[in-house]
């Protein structure tokens, strides 16, 4: 199941995630990911997808540095030290 959430204002409120975490917890044996660019952190036992600047922010480090590989490596570590699940994450390519 892949779950999308891009807008803050979005149909994702509060008691819809907690509604998506009891099904996610329900059905432990089925892949959930999330792409949430604004509130990854409220959504338990799902696998993330995350670019690094959402990465950084969910870990309260600066999100406007340019990360290098093995910084990138470490996000992705401590995310899924956290949420005890793999975690994806995409890098932006930014204008030269």
């Amino acid at each position: 199941m892949i779950l999308n959430q891009q807008i803050a204002s979005g149909v994702s409120s509060s008691d819809l995630i907690e509604r998506i975490n009891a099904t996610i917890a329900k059905f432990p044996r089925t892949l959930f990911v999330v792409d949430a660019r604004h509130r990854p952190h409220n959504y338990r036992g799902a696998v993330l997808k995350l670019n690094v600047r959402e990465a950084a922010q969910f870990l309260g480090r600066p999100s406007e540095v340019t990360y290098a590989a093995t910084e990138i490596q470490d996000l992705a570590r401590r995310i899924t030290d956290i949420t005890r699940k793999p975690v994806y994450l995409t890098r932006v390519k930014t204008a030269s």
